[in-house]
């Protein structure tokens, strides 16, 4: 703070000074280790001890989060613009408590968290402590603790975390092969996959097919035949154009909001083949995609086939481009039907 103060004072009153008034004003300065690498707000991270080389992860014995040697998804952790740590796995904020570590519940709203220097801290091996209020988290036991009073001078390496950058989120996609997904960075689609955004009116839903690099903050519908684990890469910026898209999402699990009616992907009584956006009545999960609507507006529900094979040919006709509909088989239509309709091009589910 003292150099900012002394470079803003240089800049308002330069030419007035002396060399020896700079000198006596920063003589009085004390100084702060340098922190190097610190881990940016809206980026992803793991957190691995020092001491018990394993990472903090959202895996719960009891209350308390565990330590884990492997970096699953359940180690990465989404530190937010106002330097909140959210579970990846969860979405939800993490707190201190009762001298241990775990999360909060979906109505919570997070602690501002700290990283200062290490004990063992250099410029090449970069390590902090990771601080909560009056605590440094410690992380030698199986599950972690939290630890003892900033104010303490800790010289147990337990006490010491290296930060990782993740550069890919990990999904993994059931077996009915559909899931959804939000993130707050840029990512990009994975060939494997086939992501959509949904265009919603009325009672009517228009999937659009994405590919490339999508912008943060894009909620996504994906499939991939007979699902399994997939990476989202986090890239720099997205330029897929997802105008029109009505799917939302959030970084944290939260209470659904009286006066709307959310729909989240979900089976209809339990068929694989009837697959789709209903109403649902539980806590909406961080780091996927929903749908909401007006409750006085409220709809049954949005289904669509999984069967999407077939498509993909009576898009890639002319024809599909004027306007006029088909149905799956490539039958023409006087209007939309029940189900899932090709209309200009586009699949369309119609209530």
């Amino acid at each position: 703070d003292k150099v900012n103060s002394a470079e803003s004072m240089l800049k308002t009153q330069a030419g007035t000074l002396s060399t020896e008034s700079i000198a006596n004003y920063l003589a009085g300065a004390t100084f702060t280790t340098l922190q190097m690498n610190q881990p940016a707000p809206n980026g992803f991270y793991r957190f691995r001890n020092v001491r018990s080389n394993k990472y903090l992860t959202t895996t719960l014995t009891g209350s308390k989060m565990t330590m884990a040697a492997d970096a699953t998804s359940a180690a990465i952790f989404y530190l937010t613009s106002d330097n909140k740590l959210v579970g990846y796995d969860n979405g939800f904020y993490t707190q201190n408590f009762d001298g241990n570590y775990g999360f909060q519940d979906a109505s919570g709203t997070g602690y501002v968290v700290t990283f200062p220097n290490g004990n063992t801290y250099t410029e090449a091996t970069a390590c902090y402590h990771i601080n909560r209020g009056n605590r440094s988290i410690y992380g030698n036991g199986a599950t972690l603790d939290a630890g003892r009073d900033v104010a303490t001078n800790h010289t147990d390496t337990g006490y010491d975390w290296t930060i990782e950058a993740v550069t890919a989120l990990p999904l993994t996609i059931g077996q009915v092969g559909w899931s959804t997904f939000y993130a707050p960075v840029p990512v990009t689609i994975p060939a494997e996959v086939t992501a959509y955004i949904a265009g919603i009116e009325g009672n009517i839903c228009t999937l659009t097919e994405v590919t490339g690099t999508v912008p943060a903050n894009t909620g996504l519908i994906l499939y991939k035949e007979d699902g399994g684990n997939v990476e989202m890469t986090i890239a720099e910026s997205g330029s897929t154009d997802v105008t029109g898209n009505a799917l939302v999402g959030g970084t944290n699990t939260v209470n659904r909001e009286n006066g709307y009616t959310y729909y989240a992907l979900q089976r209809k009584d339990g068929d694989n083949t009837k697959v789709g956006l209903y109403p649902y009545a539980g806590e909406l999960k961080g780091f996927r995609a929903f749908y909401r609507k007006e409750t006085a507006q409220a709809v049954a529900g949005f289904s669509f086939d999984t069967i999407i094979t077939g498509i993909d040919g009576i898009l890639g006709t002319d024809r599909t481009n004027d306007g006029t509909i088909y149905d799956l088989s490539g039958r023409r239509l006087n209007k939309p039907v029940k189900g899932l309709n090709i209309i200009g091009g586009k699949k369309v589910l119609v209530k």
